[in-house]
């Protein structure tokens, strides 16, 4: 898997990691009364363990403090081990809600 065949990117319902032109890791989220909910997360098996996963969410959670959203709701359980171990990014929320 090559570096420059990663793109990152987003509709209204999704992020999602495309290597080349296929869509391989994808992360569910909706956006209301400025929170946003995310919701699972999921990687094609040939694709795991390359840290897709880390960087769709590290994107998500950019995107959330671009747009000025101040509260996580998260009930995807990777989304949760990822905010644990990347403490910096909580703090820059009012809140985070583990469901």
């Amino acid at each position: 898997m090559e570096e420059e065949n990663i793109t990152l990117g987003h509709s209204d319902e999704m992020f999602y990691v495309k290597v080349g032109k296929r869509r391989v890791t994808r992360l569910l989220y909706k956006i209301e009364d400025n929170v946003m909910y995310l919701t699972s997360i999921y990687t094609l098996k040939k694709f795991r363990g390359k840290g897709l996963a880390s960087k769709i969410v590290e994107y998500a959670i950019n995107y959330a403090l671009e747009k000025g959203i101040r509260v996580l709701k998260v009930s995807c359980s990777y989304v949760k081990y990822w905010l644990e171990k990347h403490q910096e990014y909580v703090k820059k929320f009012y809140k985070v809600i583990y469901e």
